[in-house]
This record gives structure tokens, C-alpha cells and sequence, in this order.
């Protein structure tokens, strides 16, 4: 069975409280936060994205998450495709950041909507 994404209560950090519920683009692209900081927040942004956008997301994440992402990405009945492979290199913007800069391997991934049955177009019909 397909696993839908995931609903939060705005009491912990959700994307319900900030996401906008409602089909706004044909296409987003965007560099989320990785999640290194504050773990998981790269797919809270995923998933705003995807219940923003009609046809495609462009996504940059790091490539050690990539399995996870993928297969969350089939769950929802997304296609997801690696179109990249590359290295980006963070300088030191935070005082959170340990080195001066860091060098990162990074994936830039297609998330194809084609197909996808959104909440927010459930929600609409009702």
C-alpha cells in the first residue's frame, strides 16, 4: 500500500503550519536545508514542495540520503530520478560550522507529479 505524507500538528515543528495547501506551480526548484543541523527538515521542505507543485520539483540533497529519499519518494507514488551527481562546496556561514569550508556530495533529483494524487486535491473535492 502506497504511504501518503506524512500529516504533523503545528505543536512540533510542521510543515502544516508553515506549507501552503494548495497547487501554486508548475515547477519548483530549490536547495533545502540538508538536515545535518535539524534532522529531517530536507523533507519537510520535499514534501511542501510536492504539495505545491503540479509537474515537477528539482531537488539538491545529499547524496548519503539518497536511498531514503528515493524510496520515501515510491511510497508516495512519486518517480524520483538522480539527474546529478556533484560536489558543493559550503563555506563557513553559521558559527554552528566546524571548518572553514566543506566540501559535499550532493544529488540533484527529478520528482516527477505526473501521476501523484495530492492531499491538497483530495482536500478540494470535498
Amino acid at each position: 500500500p502506497r504511504e501518503s505524507l506524512s500529516t504533523r500538528n503545528s505543536d512540533d515543528d510542521s510543515k502544516e503550519s508553515t506549507c501552503v495547501r494548495r497547487k501554486m506551480f508548475d515547477t519548483i526548484i530549490m536547495n533545502p536545508p540538508f538536515g545535518t543541523k535539524k534532522r529531517g527538515i530536507d523533507m519537510i521542505f520535499l514534501e511542501c514542495a510536492i504539495e505545491m507543485c503540479t509537474g515537477a520539483v528539482y531537488s539538491l540533497h545529499k547524496t548519503s540520503t539518497r536511498r531514503h529519499i528515493l524510496r520515501k519518494a515510491n511510497s508516495w507514488g512519486i518517480k524520483a530520478e538522480v539527474l546529478a551527481e556533484m560536489r558543493f562546496d559550503i563555506p563557513k556561514m553559521y558559527k554552528f560550522h566546524k571548518h572553514k569550508s566543506k566540501d559535499i556530495e550532493v544529488d540533484f533529483i527529478r520528482f516527477d507529479l505526473e501521476n501523484y494524487k495530492s492531499k491538497v486535491l483530495e482536500q478540494d473535492r470535498i
